[in-house]
C-alpha cells in the first residue's frame, strides 16, 4: 500500500488545478469520497482525504 500511496500522491501533485477545485468546493459543501476497495483504511479515498487535509 505504501507504494500505491506514494504514486497516488505524485499523481495528485501533478494536478494542482483539480486539488484547488476540490478545496474550493470543500469550503462550500461537504465532500463525499467514495471507494470500491474492501479495505476501509487502505484505499484511494483515504489517500485523497489525507492529501487534501495536508494542503
Amino acid at each position: 500500500f505504501a507504494e500505491f500511496e506514494k504514486k497516488y500522491y505524485k499523481e495528485l501533485e501533478n494536478r494542482p488545478e483539480l486539488i484547488e477545485e476540490l478545496l474550493k468546493k470543500a469550503q462550500e459543501k461537504r465532500l463525499t469520497l467514495l471507494y470500491g476497495a474492501k479495505d476501509e483504511t487502505h484505499n484511494q479515498a483515504a489517500v485523497l482525504k489525507d492529501f487534501i487535509e495536508n494542503q
